[in-house]
């Protein structure tokens, strides 16, 4: 299976939901509190048929009172995976092949990585990331958060809900004797601050937690991500989608949104700050940020990463952004391998650093 480069559009999805809004509130704050479902170049048909592919078939837990969670578990194995990586402006240039149908072996299995997508993302978009650690002998787990892909609907939490499907569905595979230990949770955006949500809420059973770009506040990130989208911040359609905003959307209101979409979900999103989560949890914490993110700034991170948090270590890339970190799979896989079989040794350092080699494409 091979892609083309692949044009880097998925912020609009979230940006027309939200300037499909008309200018009354109440629109508005149901647009934060349950964005729209986004359409995700892999989703879909494309994902199930990816799954059918790995051997990996389209599982889901169904609970009582709460969302569906649509998963799939891609076991260790070698899938001649072929993925390569270059800068572009406009796009994110990867191409990658994987022959899921020839002869496979099977590495040791060293742990399980429960894989967290963004918002209005879904599982597809790291089913790349799942393959290159499935062969490296992770279990990897890729689930559909609640409100995205095949899971089922329910209120959004902005991570803690998040956390609890996340715990729900690691209690079941741990039922069924389909975990391996140690448990590593990877999230990027919203889902690396699921992941750290949940990590804090089950501090025996997860020992790593991988969070790419994930935001300090929930309030602040949400009217920040409005204002930038206000400035015009982008291309052709970005620039539509802030003269639109700029005539529709006084500032005050942005906020009374914000306030009225966390009080239909029983939240305070400006109360909901990631450090809470960060300093309650026992895992070793890896944060990775891109220093060109301007979806979630680079300033979020170092926020985080100057809690003194003493099992946490933070990352710095200086080239990249929301969007092409995730995709860095031909620089970050290597060091992420090593640190992660480092935190299932429980070397000395306890919760070691990432040792980031130079850039390939320096």
């Amino acid at each position: 299976m091979s892609n083309p480069l692949l044009r880097r559009t998925a912020w609009l999805t979230l940006a027309l939901a939200i300037a499909a809004a008309p200018a009354a509130g109440r629109d508005l704050a149901e647009r934060i509190a349950r964005p729209e479902r986004g359409d995700t170049p892999f989703g879909g048909a494309k994902y199930l048929a990816f799954l059918d592919q790995v051997g990996s078939p389209l599982e889901t837990l169904a609970r009582s009172g709460e969302p569906t969670l649509a998963f799939a578990v891609i076991e260790p194995r070698d899938y001649r995976l072929d993925y390569r990586y270059r800068r572009s402006p406009d796009e994110l240039g990867m191409r990658f092949a994987f022959r899921a149908d020839a002869p496979r072996r099977a590495p040791p299995v060293r742990g399980t990585v429960l894989m967290l997508h963004g918002l209005t993302m879904d599982a597809s978009t790291q089913g790349l990331w799942g393959l290159a650690l499935a062969e490296d002998g992770y279990r990897t787990v890729l689930l559909d958060l609640r409100n995205h892909g095949f899971s089922g609907d329910g209120p959004a939490g902005f991570g803690t809900r998040e956390a609890a499907d996340v715990n729900a569905l690691l209690a079941h595979l741990r039922a069924q004797h389909r975990l391996a230990e140690p448990v590593i949770l990877f999230g990027t955006s919203y889902g690396a601050v699921t992941a750290l949500h949940a990590a804090a809420a089950d501090p025996a059973g997860i020992a790593g937690v991988v969070a790419m770009e994930p935001f300090a506040n929930a309030g602040d990130s949400v009217r920040g991500y409005v204002q930038r989208l206000k400035a015009g911040d982008g291309g052709w359609s970005a620039r539509a989608v802030g003269w639109w905003l700029r005539r529709t959307l006084p500032p005050a209101e942005l906020d009374a949104a914000i306030a009225r979409a966390g009080a239909s979900l029983g939240l305070d999103l400006d109360a909901l700050d990631t450090a809470t989560p960060l300093a309650a949890t026992q895992a070793c914490v890896l944060l990775l940020h891109g220093a060109r993110d301007r979806l979630v700034p680079v300033a979020s991170a170092r926020a985080l990463a100057r809690t003194g948090h003493d099992r946490l270590h933070y990352a710095e890339l200086p080239d990249e952004n929301h969007y092409s970190l995730p995709a860095r799979i031909d620089w970050l896989r290597a060091p992420l391998r090593d640190w992660l079989a480092r935190v299932a040794r429980k070397d000395a350092a306890d919760c070691p650093p990432l040792a980031l080699p130079p850039d390939p494409l320096d």
